[in-house]
């Protein structure tokens, strides 16, 4: 319960509290340790962020592709598709894509 108060304390910037670190040693690693954790939150935010990011361009990218298919997931379908009555000119922009 001590270690959950004291994080909670290390993270709020807007009210006091009566902890406090005795020895000077103690107090230079309790600053130390609030502003590594400072730093770390947004970092963690960010990254999560950017995971996301890429797992939805993933998805979307294999959505593409499933749709294509005829959702069968066929690479010869997509082939098939992409060139109607032997003409690939119209595939090309979906390929480039």
């Amino acid at each position: 319960m001590t270690a959950l108060y004291v994080a909670g304390h290390t993270l709020d910037f807007v009210a006091g509290s009566d902890f406090a670190p005795h020895t000077p040693a103690m107090r230079l690693f309790h600053l130390i340790s609030s502003l590594i954790g400072v730093a770390l939150v947004p970092l963690i935010i960010t990254y999560l962020l950017e995971v996301y990011a890429s797992l939805r361009a993933r998805n979307s990218l294999g959505l593409k592709i499933h749709l294509h298919s005829a959702q069968t997931g066929d690479a010869a379908e997509i082939i098939a598709a992409l060139g109607p009555r032997g003409r690939f000119d119209p595939g090309y922009v979906i390929l480039a894509e």
